[in-house]
């Protein structure tokens, strides 16, 4: 997962930022465990030129990172199905970035599919895979 730029509201401010978030997962062993264990959030304002706030996931918790919820999204049948279709006769998919969005004590991953044509330079968007 690529940092993503986006308005939040941390769990310590009283209104709604625009910040830089990048999710954490710490490296194992042949990279079997993937778990998500936090986010890094960088905040600039008039006030505070830099910040960078961590934000850890509950201990105890077993999060999906976002390779493996990737991994997941792409490998659903019907969205396997849908790239297989649409990635033909010179058309080809790209995946956009993949966002966390905080809902409650839970995160709902949402990651654009893109169709580009070899007539249009211009990639369209076909659909949103959202995993929750």
């Amino acid at each position: 997962m690529t940092p993503n730029y986006e308005m939040l509201k941390l769990p310590s401010a009283s209104k709604t930022h625009f910040g830089l978030v990048e999710a954490y997962v710490p490296k194992s062993p042949n990279q079997q465990v993937q778990n998500l264990t936090g986010f890094l959030v960088g905040e600039s304002s008039s006030s505070n030129p830099f910040s960078l706030t961590s934000l850890t996931t509950p201990n105890g918790e077993q999060i999906d990172g976002p390779a493996l919820v990737s991994s997941r999204m792409i490998s659903a049948t019907n969205v396997s199905q849908e790239i297989t279709l649409l990635d033909q006769h010179g058309s080809q998919v790209q995946l956009g970035s993949l966002s966390a969005i905080p809902l409650g004590q839970n995160l709902l991953w949402v990651r654009p599919l893109y169709v580009q044509s070899s007539t249009n330079a211009i990639p369209a968007i076909k659909q949103v895979i959202v995993a929750y």
